[in-house]
């Protein structure tokens, strides 16, 4: 069944949207009562609802499916490198130029402020 893990990291979540079941629901296709069930710990968790979450949050369907013990846990300096990449992915190529030019100019002036 659902770990407590996934519980208490999508309660998280939600609370820092400030969403409720509901608005989750909504964002995901998900109906209130599967969410509800896997919140109190009722019902499994499969690729098709963590990818629904992952979808819903914006974030990478593989953190949701670490959440849920589906996948084995990351260095915590690749969870970010992660979201970064799945974020950089759905932009457009102009887009995601730009991004590129901001990230060297920031390591740059970061390696300036090295020395």
């Amino acid at each position: 069944m659902v770990t407590e893990k996934l519980q208490s990291w999508l309660a998280s979540q939600l609370g820092a949207r400030d969403w409720n079941y509901s608005d989750l629901a909504e964002k995901s296709g998900l109906s209130p009562a599967t969410i509800s069930l896997v919140m109190k710990g009722e019902r499994g968790v499969g690729p098709e609802f963590c990818n629904a979450v992952a979808r819903a949050l914006n974030i990478p369907p593989d953190e949701v499916f670490r959440q849920a013990g589906l996948l084995p846990p990351v260095p915590e300096d690749s969870v970010s490198a992660e979201q970064a990449l799945y974020l950089f992915r759905r932009l457009t190529v102009a887009d995601q130029e730009r991004i590129l030019v901001m990230m060297r100019a920031l390591a740059e002036l970061s390696e300036a402020e090295e020395k």
